[in-house]
């Protein structure tokens, strides 16, 4: 045999070296990996079991033998979507699976995922009885998260008919137990289930779920604290161990769990909504607000949760947010709830007399607290002149005697112009002097009164008896403000302000009085010092932008805000007056982007509101549609997203979704009969009057006499054409609310019902009983005098642009009425400025070119008139227009083409066509 090179022998034995190395570091095999990840468990380093685990697949992915063991650790931890992912893999490659699909049937149950779980259960490939058994088990309790009991118990009665008693047909009967309104029953299985199985995180789970139904609080606790041990990458029991912990006020352990949630999931509800009740609890009330107003933001509709955010707002001043929050909580509380109080004098706060007037009638007047509260609301409407709802409300209050009964007669009798109540008031003062109440109830009865030297006595007297009450001093520089002595009321202010040199209320004064003395310079130097000290409130930064509008420092405001948005960088309401800055810039697109820049977090239904509002002013009304959307959503209970959302519907020719938004907000609000109205108006448009007739029908008797709803009768009985009743009721609206919109409906329906003259006459009366407001009217007169008083119109149309000198209407019409008169110069002109305002309009168009041909200027009528024509080719008057034109140019056959399009019942249009027609005949 031949020997080799002695240089091979050398190589070849290298190699050899080189295979039995790798072979010894290099790759193992899976039951070594396995080996030392069961090693791992057994020392309790679950870490490093999944590590060599991953490494196994990694190195054979088709071992199901090592997806099988990593499953079941992720089962065991809780990580159900981890576990699915191997146990499904584990399943397809293994060759007998009765092992693996009821643990990924777990798998699915931990993660809710029911309609899995069920198709595993009806095509099961296991046939181990025990196999069976857990997943028919399982099956039952699917089917029971589904609310399909019934197929619960045959399902449960399957795992049954295995022979098998296993943790989850166990489980599967307490189940159904619970279900079965057995509480009591589900719960002693359970205490023995827990027994037999201590790491059953769902045993431990069921269990706490059984006792917080049967309000076990503290028991529920402990046992999803024992779910949570068992397996702790389970979300879902951290949840509800929190939620347990939270009820039962165990608040520290709680906020744990709660910041586990929040770090990997900042904006959940939940966790959201427990955050805040933690902090409300421990004082930390803005930082509660934080965290209630993200939890609404994103789906809570927990009554805790609004109740946190409503209260806090409205201490800190935000009445708009607060009145909004309390809102929705005002139906599911007493009639004489905190809930209420709030919520009535916030809606005062905001203006809203008609809501706050309902929410205080529902009161008890015999609580001593409610009596001092409706009290000192009575006196709030008569600062406001509401003298009928502050006797009203006094009158309530005093129905049980109290201490204060006395004096809230005296000063409703004073907000009712009643003098006796002088009397009154002066026996309460005199048992005490310093009464707020008593001399603020005299002091604007006289201010009302216009009695100042009686005004400057009851001032003085309550400053008799202390020189520095605060209220007192300001009420005496407010009546030397309506006094027109602003320099005596600069003086008050300026005491305030030595006293307490940070007193907001005295600085705003000060640049009152600095805007009223015409110095806006001044004026802007208070509302800096006041924006500076109370930064992002609404009062301060609107003060702030109006008087740097009248002192044109708008940039310099802007910037001041700007600043502040910088320093506080996650401050939503600073970055939205931001937003007012750059709409007052009128710098809209930059205001866009800056609301766009927000993060989902940060998006409130106010920055939706106004994303809307501006798509909106710049007409860009497809991009409003889905703002307000956004609005409502985040607003679900705000009326006035309501009426934008319908509104913008509409306006996107989404006429039949704008009644079905219409309907549900009438559903929801039924004490506001707009929404019904508005759904009668969008059924009027449709055409669909015995629907809206119907619709207005359910309008409630003491809602009629309102505007809109005569507005809406009217319109149906003029498209019926029933012109004599739409009349009767714009004259009962105009009646009612005499204006200038109301008036000229008003001549509409007397020119429907033939009654041009009557027309005529109305407006002119308008005219002169509302004056210049009244300067509008003059047109629709004018269009009126057209024919019956061509000199008149003139006048009018002459009045109209002596104001308004670009007033296009007024230009074409008073053209028109020169044409008829044959004074073509006259008419041309107007045509032609109206033209150079209008260029591409049709009508102005076609008048221009008819007033050119009329005047003979043939040749130039045709370019004009064909260019009309091309716009609006269904206009029979242009298209008369038009091929009068053509004929006159000696174009027949394009005439007689353009006239055998013309379709009009008009009989002036006809004549004109049949007049045209004989001519090319001829």
């Amino acid at each position: 045999m031949a020997q080799l090179p002695h240089n091979s022998l050398n190589r070849l034995a290298l190699a050899g070296l080189i295979a039995a190395a790798l072979t010894g570091c290099g790759e193992q095999t899976v039951d070594e990996y396995m080996s030392k990840a069961n090693t791992h468990l057994v020392n309790q380093e679950v870490n490093a079991a999944v590590i060599e685990l991953k490494n196994a697949i990694q190195q054979h992915p088709e071992s199901s033998q090592a997806r099988l063991m990593l499953g079941k650790i992720y089962l065991q931890q809780g990580d159900y979507a981890s576990a699915e992912k191997e146990l499904y893999k584990a399943v397809r490659g293994a060759e007998t699976i009765d092992d693996i699909e009821p643990l990924l049937a777990r798998a699915y149950l931990g993660q809710k995922k029911t309609t899995e779980v069920i198709d595993l259960a009806k095509r099961p490939r296991s046939l181990r009885p025990d196999a069976l058994a857990d997943l028919y088990a399982m099956e039952s309790m699917a089917l029971l998260l589904d609310n399909d009991p019934e197929s619960a118990r045959k399902s449960y009665d399957q795992a049954q008919g295995t022979g098998q008693k296993t943790l989850y047909t166990r489980l599967a009967k307490a189940s159904l137990e619970a279900t079965d309104e057995q509480p009591e029953l589900a719960l002693s299985q359970l205490e023995s289930i827990v027994q037999d199985y201590p790491d059953s995180s769902e045993a431990w789970l069921l269990k706490g779920h059984i006792e917080t139904r049967m309000k076990e609080n503290k028991s529920a606790a402990a046992s999803y604290r024992k779910a949570v041990q068992t397996a702790p990458k389970a979300l879902q029991n951290t949840l509800y161990l929190a939620q347990a912990l939270v009820k039962t006020e165990q608040y520290n352990e709680a906020e744990t769990y709660v910041d586990h949630l929040l770090t990997a999931f900042s904006g959940h509800a939940l966790s959201n909504e427990m955050k805040a009740t933690i902090l409300y609890a421990k004082g930390e009330q803005n930082e509660a607000k934080v965290h209630a107003d993200l939890a609404i933001r994103n789906g809570s509709r927990n009554l805790t949760t609004y109740l946190i955010s409503g209260v806090v707002a409205y201490h800190q001043g935000n009445y708009e947010l607060a009145s909004d929050r309390l809102e929705k909580l005002v139906p599911f509380v007493a009639e004489d709830n905190l809930v209420k109080r709030l919520y009535a004098s916030s809606q005062l706060k905001l203006g809203d007399i008609e809501g706050a007037m309902q929410t205080l009638s529902g009161f008890d007047a015999s609580k001593q607290e409610n009596s001092q509260f409706i009290s000192a609301m009575s006196l709030e409407f008569a600062r406001i002149g509401r003298s009928d709802y502050a006797m009203s409300l006094a009158e309530q209050a005093s129905s049980t005697p109290t201490p204060h009964t006395q004096l809230r007669l005296g000063l409703m009798q004073l907000a009712n112009n009643d003098t006796t109540g002088i009397e009154t008031v002066q026996q309460v003062l005199a048992k005490d002097p310093n009464l707020p109440e008593a001399n603020l109830g005299l002091a604007y009865f006289y201010l009302r009164q216009g009695e100042y030297k009686k005004l400057h006595g009851v001032v003085n007297d309550w400053l008799a008896q202390d020189p520095n009450d605060r209220a007192a001093l300001m009420l005496k520089s407010l009546v030397y403000l309506v006094e027109n002595k602003p320099d005596q009321a600069k003086a008050i202010y300026q005491q305030v302000l030595n006293d307490d040199p940070e007193n907001l209320q005295a600085k705003l004064g000060l640049a009152q009085i600095a805007a009223i003395e015409k110095d806006p310079d001044t004026a802007f130097q208070y509302a800096q010092a006041v924006y500076e000290k109370r930064p992002g409130t609404s009062l301060t930064t609107r003060t702030l932008y109006r008087y740097a509008q009248m002192s044109n420092k708008l940039d310099q405001a802007f910037a001041m805000v700007e600043a502040q948005v910088k320093a506080h960088p996650d401050n939503t309401s600073l970055k939205l007056d931001l937003v007012r800055g750059y709409i007052l810039k009128k710098e809209p697109d930059q205001a866009i982007q800056l609301i766009r820049a927000l993060t989902p977090q940060q998006q409130t239904a106010q920055s939706w509101r106004l994303l809307g509002d501006l798509y909106f002013s710049k007409q860009d009304y497809r991009e409003t549609e889905p703002a307000y959307a956004k609005w409502l959503e985040m607003d679900v209970l705000n009326q006035q997203a309501y009426v934008r959302n319908i509104q913008i519907k509409e306006m996107n020719h989404k006429v039949k979704e704008s009644i079905a938004l219409a309907d549900k907000a009438a559903s929801l609000f039924p004490q506001t009969p707009m929404f019904t109205m508005m759904k009668a108006g969008l059924q009027i448009k449709t055409e669909d009057l015995s629907a809206a007739q119907k619709t207005l029908d359910l309008i409630p008797e003491n809602a009629r006499s309102q505007q809109y709803f005569m507005q809406l009768q009217a319109a149906i009985h003029s498209q019926k054409k029933d012109y004599q009743q739409a009349l009767e009721w714009q004259l009962k609206r105009y009646n009612a609310y005499p204006g200038i919109l109301s008036a000229g409906d008003v001549a509409n329906a007397y020119t429907l019902n033939q009654q041009n003259n009557q027309a005529i006459a109305f407006l002119e009366k308008a005219l002169k009983e509302h004056g210049d407001k009244a300067a509008p009217l003059r047109l629709p007169l004018a269009q009126l005098q057209l024919k019956e008083q061509p000199e008149k119109a003139i006048s009018q149309y002459r009045d109209v642009l002596r104001k308004d000198p670009n007033n296009v209407v007024a230009l074409n019409n008073l053209a028109w009425i020169y044409m008829t008169m044959e004074d073509y110069k006259q008419a041309c002109d107007n045509a032609l400025k109206a033209l150079g305002l209008a260029k591409e309009h049709p009508q102005i168009q076609d008048t221009y070119g008819y007033c050119l041909l009329k005047s003979g200027q043939t040749a130039n009528s045709l370019p004009m008139l064909e260019k009309a024509y091309k716009q609006a080719q269904n206009n029979a008057e242009i298209a008369l227009h038009y091929a009068e034109s053509l004929l006159a140019n000696q174009k027949a056959d394009n005439a007689r083409a353009i006239l055998s399009g013309v379709d009009t019942s008009d009989p002036e249009l006809l004549n004109l066509k049949n007049k045209l027609e004989k001519q090319i005949n001829l």
